[in-house]
């Protein structure tokens, strides 16, 4: 194993370049390399952008976490009812492509089991409300399911006030 350690400036570029150049040549490329790259071109990507163009990369990488916390919060608590995530991107004055939105599919449950349907329900609607900025397309969802845990308990109500109609002839 070979480490590498090297300080890079505006003066070595070139010569840096060219070690990384031999590096991809090999059979193995390992990943630390890759990391060593990857700052490179990024250090050299910034270098030439503008102050106002590294405020608006700074702008997009906020955003990009943000939406990557959001939508993940919908997926860790929206367990088997939570689709896949996906992202809309835009591109950066870096050339790099940045998440600006996402989405995580969500099923809302039918279950001939009231009782299960509620609880099934309820968690639907903490996935939707899951992040601590709900937007306004979450808070619809949360309504909808507002709408069917509504319905869901009055079927549950009905339930158990057909089954104490039967308890009672059962005792007459």
């Amino acid at each position: 194993m070979v480490i590498i350690m090297m300080k890079i400036n505006q003066s070595n570029t070139q010569s840096v370049n060219s070690i990384f150049s031999l590096q991809k040549n090999s059979t193995k490329e390992n990943s630390a390399v890759k990391t060593l790259n990857n700052v490179l071109n990024e250090s050299t990507t910034s270098e030439k952008l503008s102050p106002e163009e590294k405020a608006q990369v700074q702008e997009l990488k906020q955003i990009e976490r943000k939406v990557e916390a959001h939508e993940q919060a919908h997926k860790s608590v929206g367990g088997k009812f939570a689709g896949s995530m996906s992202y809309s991107y835009t591109q950066g004055p870096d050339n790099r492509r940045y998440k600006t939105g996402g989405e995580v599919s969500i099923s809302i449950p039918s279950d001939d089991d009231p009782q299960r349907l509620i609880v099934q329900l309820m968690q639907v609607k903490r996935a939707a409300l899951a992040p601590s900025d709900p937007s306004s397309q979450d808070i619809k969802v949360a309504s909808i399911v507002d709408g069917k845990l509504q319905f869901a308990r009055s079927k549950l109500r009905e339930t158990y006030n057909q089954q104490n109609q039967k308890n009672k002839k059962k005792i007459l």
